[in-house]
């Protein structure tokens, strides 16, 4: 006699648009961190904004990869956004903390902790837009009907 039937690791599936916009997004944070070490992906408009943004830029991937690295397959397994708005938080205090108190493999540095925090900032609105728009129930697996 078979056991009960377990809920599906997947209670939420990305819309076909919102699938191909992560991994867009994906793309180009990592377009921008290999910016920093060729010339050839640097953005001349981001430049023309922050002329010092590439020697920061690392910061702002980092956390924008950890971030919503974490967040979208959280929020595909059923989490809920207000828990990874806490976990946001927490990833901007441990950078804020990082950057001006803690010196190990880094020098104090309070604009890359501003980067971390825009990082940060920018991965919750990509989270929220896919929990609001992007994600939808996943359909009733045939083995559990």
């Amino acid at each position: 006699m078979p056991g009960p039937a377990l809920p599906p690791a997947l209670r939420r599936v990305p819309r076909p648009w919102a699938a191909l916009a992560y991994l867009a997004m994906l793309v180009a944070v990592m377009a921008v961190f290999m910016g920093r070490k060729w010339e050839a992906l640097q953005a001349d408009a981001l430049l023309a904004l922050a002329p010092g943004f590439y020697s920061h830029a690392s910061n702002l991937c980092i956390a924008y990869l950890l971030y919503t690295g974490i967040g979208y397959p959280f929020l595909m397994a059923g989490g809920r956004l207000r828990v990874l708005a806490w976990g946001g938080a927490a990833l901007v205090a441990v950078n804020l903390a990082y950057e001006a108190f803690i010196p190990v493999l880094n020098t104090r540095d309070p604009i890359d902790a501003l980067y971390g925090v825009a990082g940060t900032a920018c991965g919750l609105l990509v989270l929220w837009a896919l929990d609001r728009r992007g994600l939808v129930p996943a359909p009733a697996s045939a083995a559990h009907d």
